[in-house]
């Protein structure tokens, strides 16, 4: 079960990276996986599935949530956040930095004005949901 986990979790990271973000949470309900979603909701509650696959770590070390707020992607921050991911997750490499430290870091960067309303964007949410930065 867990090599599952992981191979879906790492496949969302991939979309995030790949696609903007665009087909993230679609993903969790996608023809590819109802399959799996469907015996694994057997032995699982479905919810369980989910916060282990929006909350657990990629091979890198890093959350889907802090891969979205690295590629800006506030929508996808967004959607994360509602379906669960939890803002408080830190990285499990280097620095063990947080959703919130690295949106910070990308609000100190040169951004053009579109990246540094999307930043804003996420920083925001991120805070309404309880975001600490250390």
């Amino acid at each position: 079960m867990e090599d599952t986990i992981s191979d879906i979790r790492e496949e969302m990271a991939d979309n995030i990276i790949m696609y903007g973000g665009g087909t993230t949470i679609e993903y969790l309900s996608s023809s590819l996986y109802n399959d799996w979603l469907e015996d694994w909701s057997e032995e699982m509650e479905y919810n369980d599935f989910v916060d282990e696959l929006l909350n657990e770590h990629t091979d890198d070390g890093k959350t889907l949530l802090y891969i979205a707020v690295e590629q800006n992607r506030p929508g996808v921050v967004n959607a994360l956040l509602a379906g669960g991911a939890d803002p408080n997750i830190a990285i499990v490499s280097g620095l063990h930095e947080k959703p919130l430290a690295k949106a910070y870091k990308i609000e100190k960067k040169n951004l053009d004005n579109f990246d540094r309303e999307r930043n804003a964007i996420i920083i925001n949410a991120l805070i309404n949901s309880g975001a600490t930065e250390q």
